[in-house]
């Protein structure tokens, strides 16, 4: 069993790429980070250095660990000494004095990760959320509400950067306005953002993160006055549809466990549940 660290994001996603691509759309997150570092190659401008490693048994990959701070650490394994792998990956984090504030990735997995590292580390594993990973192949003939999907345009930025800020609330990492103002300026500049529009916006979605395959649909937010009329449902199947007739072959997205409203909505469209996810935080214990 071999942990082996990289520096260099290309030569990463080559040795990963074809493990991870095994389950491409229960690994949009992993894949879709790698895929757009080596797009843009702006690793130096990280406020801090990103972490990539994966754990060998006989030349196959078991475990690969990815994380970008002040982010989680992402997991992924696959193979009959995954419990060996990820046991040996944690003595490396600690050798190498790598501090991990959180983890994600699929449940068991995650799990097994939270409480080796907890054990390690003298801190105790938090759940911060409990996710389910669904993967959209074809948009069910749903009726729609009233109006239309358009592009996020220069003149949107500030009601983007208003919708981030509200729906960083409800999320795992709240920002302030102006990061969200930072955000909504570089999203609507490349294009990711689509608001659904009744005579003025009523709700959000972004494109996110693609694969080679695939494209995740993310940031759904409608504002409370403008809930409960069909607004997101017609706002995440319209943009679906559009990227499926793209090019893409799925659509993938997260939804938080707790609210089975949305988890509904999705059902609706056409999303299937594929891989229950979840994400664990780290409280230093009490001296």
């Amino acid at each position: 069993m071999h942990v082996q660290r990289y520096y260099d994001v290309r030569e990463f996603l080559q040795s990963v790429e074809t493990f991870l691509e095994r389950s491409e759309a229960v690994n949009n997150l992993p894949l879709g980070i790698l895929f757009r570092f080596e797009k843009e190659s702006k690793l130096t401008k990280q406020k801090a250095e990103p972490f990539f490693a994966l754990v060998e048994h006989k030349q196959d990959i078991i475990f690969v660990m990815l994380m970008t701070p002040p982010h989680n650490m992402i997991v992924y394994g696959e193979g009959n000494n995954l419990d060996v792998a990820i046991d040996q990956s944690i003595l490396f984090l600690r050798k190498e004095e790598i501090l991990v504030p959180g983890v994600i990735g699929p449940c068991v997995i995650a799990k097994k990760f939270a409480f080796l590292w907890a054990k390690a580390a003298d801190c105790t594993p938090i759940i911060k959320m409990e996710q389910m990973i669904y993967r959209l192949d074809e948009v069910n003939e749903i009726e729609l509400s009233s109006g239309r999907l358009i592009p996020a345009t220069q003149k949107d930025i500030d009601l983007v950067a208003n919708w981030i800020f509200e729906f960083s609330k409800v999320t795992l990492e709240t920002i302030s306005l102006a990061e969200a103002q930072k955000k909504a300026e570089f999203a609507v500049k490349e294009s990711c953002v689509f608001l659904w529009e009744d005579e003025i916006p009523v709700s959000m979605v972004w494109k996110a993160r693609p694969t080679k395959n695939g494209i995740v649909v993310s940031a759904v937010y409608t504002p409370p006055q403008f809930r409960n009329r069909g607004y997101a449902t017609s706002c995440v199947a319209s943009l679906s549809k559009l990227l499926l007739s793209g090019g893409y072959r799925f659509c993938s997205l997260y939804t938080d466990l707790s609210n089975p409203t949305s988890n509904s909505v999705y059902r609706k469209i056409g999303y299937r549940p594929i891989e229950p996810s979840i994400v664990y935080s780290f409280q230093a214990s009490q001296t």
